[in-house]
């Protein structure tokens, strides 16, 4: 089977995203319970904090540099 499920996850802004992190981590938990199978590509920018999260729960990571280029081209200005 090919295809690809975003997940999207917010949470009010906190030190240290704890309130984030546990959503997440049981949104990610729900969906390998049902997808056992699949491929789990973390994307982010940046934050040093996404990647730590994100390998703890992906396969692979990938960088999302065009939302990075955007804030740096935002800050130029």
């Amino acid at each position: 089977m090919v295809g690809s499920l975003s997940l999207y996850v917010a949470a009010a802004p906190e030190y240290g995203k704890e309130t984030f992190h546990e959503r997440m981590t049981r949104e990610i938990a729900q969906l390998k319970r049902r997808y056992p199978e699949a491929l789990y590509l973390g994307i982010a920018d940046g934050a040093s904090t996404h990647w730590t999260f994100l390998k703890q729960h992906t396969e692979r990571q990938l960088f999302d540099d065009y939302h990075t280029a955007r804030c740096a081209a935002v800050r130029r200005h």
